[in-house]
């Protein structure tokens, strides 16, 4: 049970901060001061059952008291503590929160001191043509006021019953103004938590550390890795996030994402998290987290895909290498993992040739999504559940046969390209999230609802499939060509779209057109784009059957031609 953002369980021993006097035979009396051992937790989440010195036992409410040793060693008690995380932390993980949540942090400034962070009143939003930079946009930031706790050391006499003073103890107390002093840290939010007490709102809403219990459950399930067990190699790409490098993980080749030290441990634990319920041919795999910030550690690593990602795959290679077949299926590869994701209520929020990374060997490549930074569970944006970490001898996902093995025309294949029974059109299980986490948007490549009102959906990663769609078919170009993020973001909104590029399909160009439909409601889903996309690669192989047929001359006309 969690009261005022305590978090009690069996064994805790409390102390009361108020007399309480039973109206009930269940209920348990107690003074002020007195110490109780919680029992269990009662139906009522509200109350439990405890017992005092004296072996009495009975209900007590939860509200009356605290935790028996306020001292630093005990802060992990609370679930609004929150440790050692900097200023921007705290205010991303206080993003898009009601006004009145609250967390108390390790202080930047002052060593050994606290910093108690709340969200006030909105601030006034910026115009939408300003946010957009570089194709990116992000939300107007939550008003996250920062106070400074001060503790100090107070004499005070005191007993082991709290009945008469026989001794001189040093408590710690805490203050925000060196006014009023509190003996412990619940007293002091209890009593900020009534209105007009000087802070930019009431205590109302504490937000748990969901960090500390994703790490466990990480650890727990065997997906954290030492870092000393990595043997980095060469750079594969960096970026603002910090870079990419070729490692060495158990004679296994994997890709590691190293964080710089200004980024979100909360986010990156989340997308670890997320990426452990994942297995899908077409996902890149998840491999563990390196996670020792005190050493400047803070890893996610990934299967290795040498080909590196689509976009740079359609930049090297010349309109006659990359086919119609090869467009088509690499459409198909990337579908086929979104729909995944659409059946699990996941948005992905970043589709993009740069994030489709490719598996396989030539002549046949396989597609897979990746990077999971801003993809969110539409049905569970907090603690996620953490599927336990496979054996090292179990092998990967293998895809369905008409992934690994690319039809030719001689001799003809008679391979079917299908569509699984779990990839049929089946209802989502989530709708619409609306997420104010400061994430920056690629404007270009998502949908006007998610960029101007934050709304996010399966919905708005189909727009962004079409996006994708146009960029495969025009070999890797940028979407709204000589248009900046935001020209393009007010055309779309005024109802312009994109002209096919050249010698794109109709069939693919009219797909692409619906999924830039103004209204998230009329786009196709995943499955049904797929569905399209299948019947499309099917044409596509009959075509090059029948061609290869009409190429071939009749036998007798070989038979002749050998004696010439």
């Amino acid at each position: 049970m969690t009261q005022m953002g305590v978090a009690y369980k069996a064994g805790d021993i409390v102390s009361a901060t108020y007399s309480f006097k039973k109206d009930k035979n269940e209920d348990l009396s107690f003074d002020r001061n007195d110490k109780l051992k919680i029992i269990n937790i009662a139906k009522d989440s509200n109350w439990a059952h405890a017992k005092n010195s004296s072996g009495e036992t009975g209900l007590i409410p939860l509200n009356y008291v605290q935790p028996s040793d306020g001292s630093p060693k005990r802060l992990t008690n609370f679930t609004w503590y929150h440790g050692r995380i900097t200023r921007p932390e705290s205010e991303k993980v206080l993003s898009g929160q009601a006004v009145g949540s609250f967390l108390v942090r390790d202080s930047d400034l002052y060593a050994g001191d606290l910093t108690l962070c709340v969200v006030g009143p909105p601030v006034t939003e910026s115009n939408e043509s300003d946010t957009a930079v570089e194709g990116y946009t992000t939300v107007p930031g939550t008003n996250v006021q920062h106070y400074h706790i001060i503790r100090k050391k107070i004499e005070s006499k005191k007993s082991a019953d709290g009945s008469q003073f026989s001794a001189i103890a040093s408590i710690t107390h805490y203050s925000l103004d060196e006014f009023d002093w509190f003996s412990s840290l619940p007293d002091l939010i209890r009593f900020y938590s009534i209105p007009d007490s000087g802070l930019v709102s009431p205590l109302l809403h504490p937000v748990p550390d969901l960090q500390r219990k994703r790490l466990q459950l990480l650890r727990s399930n065997g997906w954290i890795i030492a870092r000393k067990d990595l043997i980095l190699s060469d750079q594969l790409g960096h970026g603002e996030f910090g870079e990419v490098v070729k490692a060495m993980y158990k004679n296994r080749n994997v890709a590691v994402k190293m964080y710089k030290k200004t980024a979100c441990k909360l986010a990156i634990t989340y997308e670890a998290s997320l990426m452990t319920n994942l297995d899908h041919p077409n996902l890149v795999s998840f491999v563990g987290l390196v996670y020792e910030p005190d050493e400047d550690a803070v890893y996610t690593v990934i299967e290795y895909l040498p080909h590196g990602n689509l976009l740079t795959y359609l930049h090297s290679r010349t309109r006659d290498e990359v086919t119609d077949r090869d467009k088509l299926q690499f459409s198909v590869d990337a579908c086929r993992g979104l729909t995944y994701l659409e059946q699990r209520g996941i948005v992905h929020r970043d589709i993009a040739a740069r994030n489709i990374l490719l598996a396989g060997q030539t002549p046949r490549f396989v597609a897979k999504v990746a990077d999971f930074g801003m993809a969110r569970d539409l049905n569970n944006s907090g603690l996620l559940p953490v599927r336990p970490c496979p054996p090292e001898s179990a092998p990967p996902s293998v895809p369905c046969r008409e992934l690994t093995e690319r039809l030719s025309p001689s001799p003809p294949s008679t391979t079917a390209v299908c569509i699984t029974s779990s990839e049929m059109d089946v209802p989502c299980r989530a709708q619409t999230l609306i997420l104010h986490d400061n994430a920056a948007i690629p404007v270009k490549w998502t949908a006007p609802e998610a960029v101007r009102k934050r709304l996010f959906s399966n919905k708005s990663d189909v727009w962004s499939f079409g996006i994708l769609l146009w960029e495969i078919y025009s070999y890797g170009r940028i979407p709204y060509p000589r248009m900046m993020a935001n020209q393009a973001l007010r055309q779309i909104v005024a109802g312009y779209r994109m002209r096919p590029p050249e010698d794109c399909p109709s069939k693919i160009y009219t797909l692409m057109r619906r999924t830039w439909h103004i209204n998230p409601e009329m786009r196709p889903s995943f499955a049904k784009i797929l569905a399209e996309l299948v019947a499309h690669l099917e044409e596509c192989s009959e075509d090059k059957t029948t061609t290869a047929r009409r190429k071939s001359p009749p036998f007798h006309l070989k038979i002749s031609n050998r004696f010439k």
